[in-house]
């Protein structure tokens, strides 16, 4: 069977969710795949998609195009490589288990939103509600074993993650973020690459940054940027509220503080967003004498950013609209 390496690039966005493949004719050609034919795609592990010819004006040569969620199956980042081979033809699922997170879902969801879907154990996805509400959703049982296709007749079993929702990662994509296409593309340059090739910065040299200050006014998308960066690069995220960290108690801001990178640090690779960073870093010659709280909680700050080196793959966001 014929096995063809191709470079993941993203999908546009009216293909996200669909369970489709995007290639240039001339490399379905390679493999002898037509459209619709389904395709098994293999990065750090296996998943499955449906085969579709590339948009005239988005054809590259040895690039395949998926959304966000595939690639999450994959185990493949964009610009990375994956190998694609032919699959077969999908089988009707007779029975499907599915682990819902957050709000309940319904038979009717599952199969509205994965029809047409190829799927197999193990694959995520997200389901979108009533109400704009989302959940993410994970195969974690399928009779026969995919590649298969759901159908009316497929018995749907849908339980209820009993853990923490942010344990399993926020589940955005690149996809989800209308409109800040070139703002992703320098976020990352500067937070995913080194994130996912810590050892290539090593070997040229180079030193990876700490962080990284999103600005702009409220509504612009700078907490879904970092939720996205941190769910493209399998990195833990761990959301700190700026306000919440200040404690009118004598020492306890700077521990809070210290907490949240000593979690971040055992559940590395991770990514820590401060959101409202002004709340709890102004300027330094604002801080009068009696502002001694502030004052701490900016050299505790100061004090774990540059111990950053030590800590591994952390990587610090944070996001204001008070830039000064």
């Amino acid at each position: 069977m014929t096995a063809l390496p191709l470079l993941v690039a993203g999908a546009a966005p009216g293909d996200a969710g669909s369970g489709v493949a995007r290639l240039d004719p001339a490399d379905l050609a390679v493999i002898g795949a037509g459209t619709g034919v389904l395709l098994a795609v293999e990065g750090k592990r296996r998943t499955f998609v449906r085969a579709l010819p590339a948009r005239p004006d988005r054809r590259r040569p040895g690039h395949i195009q998926i959304d966000g969620a595939t690639r999450g199956n994959a185990g493949a980042a964009i610009g990375e490589s994956v190998c694609i081979s032919l699959a077969g033809d999908g089988g009707r699922a007779v029975r499907v288990v599915v682990m819902a997170s957050q709000a309940p879902v319904g038979r009717q969801a599952v199969l509205r939103a994965l029809a047409g879907v190829p799927l197999c154990t193990g694959d995520r996805h997200r389901l979108t509600l009533a109400g704009g509400r989302e959940a993410d959703i994970e195969i974690t049982g399928l009779t026969p074993d995919g590649p298969v296709l759901l159908d009316d007749a497929t018995e749907i079993m849908v339980q209820t993650r009993t853990e923490p929702a942010g344990e399993r990662g926020p589940g955005l994509r690149y996809e989800d973020l209308g409109g800040l296409g070139r703002v992703v593309e320098r976020i990352r340059e500067v937070v995913e690459l080194p994130l996912r090739n810590r050892a290539a910065f090593a070997h040229v040299g180079i030193s990876p940054p700490k962080g990284v200050l999103l600005v702009g006014p409220p509504g612009t998308g700078k907490t879904m940027i970092a939720r996205a960066v941190a769910s493209e690069s399998r990195a833990h995220f761990i959301a700190v509220n700026g306000p919440e960290i200040v404690d009118k108690y004598y020492g306890a801001s700077e521990q809070a503080l210290r907490k949240v990178f000593e979690t971040a640090q055992a559940k590395a690779p991770c990514i820590i967003f401060i959101d409202e960073l002004d709340a709890i870093a102004p300027r330094r010659e604002a801080l009068s004498g009696e502002k001694q709280v502030e004052r701490r909680i900016v050299a505790q700050l100061l004090t774990l950013m540059d111990g950053l080196a030590s800590r591994g793959e952390v990587m610090v966001l944070a996001a204001t609209n008070l830039p000064d």
